[in-house]
């Protein structure tokens, strides 16, 4: 009679654990998804870009690409690998230049500020800072 009773339990702790493992909702870390687009200029060059940038990840660890191509001045389109965070409505995304027409500006170092509030955009090029404004969207998924 103990066999049946200690067969029995073990039975409705394994159908109990099984339901549990099968049917547990399935947890994903949300995906946020971060978009920048406008124009910046640096009236000290007189010179403005179009700038873009995607990334998505967590709030806290962002990676995606971005580009800027430069306006009335034939091609100057450069690829960006960017990684980055979101403090405050405040995303920040860093990288390197991996494609550009001009072979010289590979590697350069590139930063986007941008404020989700305010639309402002801040692009450093290798130095070169750029301001203005555009869209900045925060999705959180």
């Amino acid at each position: 009679m103990r066999y049946h009773y200690a067969w029995a339990v073990v039975m409705v702790l394994g159908a109990t654990i099984m339901a549990t493992v099968v049917l547990a909702p399935t947890v994903h870390a949300a995906t946020t998804t971060v978009h920048i687009q406008g124009k910046v200029s640096n009236e000290e060059f007189g010179l403005t870009l179009v700038v873009e940038a995607q990334a998505s990840g967590s709030p806290k660890s962002l990676s995606g690409i971005g580009m800027d191509t430069a306006i009335g001045i034939g091609p100057g389109e450069c690829t960006i690998r960017l990684k980055g965070s979101i403090t405050n409505g405040v995303v920040s995304l860093s990288g390197v230049v991996i494609q550009t027409a001009d072979p010289a500006n590979v590697g350069a170092l590139v930063i986007f500020t941008a404020d989700s509030a305010s639309g402002s955009i801040k692009f450093n090029f290798a130095g070169f800072i750029f301001t203005g404004t555009g869209r900045v969207l925060i999705v959180n998924g």
